[in-house]
């Protein structure tokens, strides 16, 4: 559930700027910086928040597995299912 979640925000947020890496809270005014500057203020807190949580999904997800695990992988692996299911329907 922690993974579905995550890739659904993941999904979204690319919609603004794309996310090479482990989205960082510390990150989050040098990400914006690269997404238009075209969006309305309440779009901006909107994405602000769901910035912030997947990093807070992303820490649980880290927390949660083992070190040899790769929660980035398995968010990259569900986003790609998701889309190959789109692209089927």
């Amino acid at each position: 559930m922690l993974i579905d979640s995550a890739a659904h925000l993941w999904q979204r947020l690319e919609q603004y700027a794309p996310l090479s890496s482990r989205p960082q809270r510390s990150a989050l005014d040098a990400w914006l910086a690269n997404a238009p500057a075209s969006r309305h203020v309440a779009d901006t807190l909107q994405v602000q928040r769901d910035y912030r949580r997947l990093c807070s999904l992303l820490d649980e997800l880290e927390a949660l597995t083992p070190p040899s695990a790769a929660p980035l992988a398995a968010i990259r692996a569900r986003i790609a299912q998701q889309d190959a299911r789109a692209v089927h329907e």
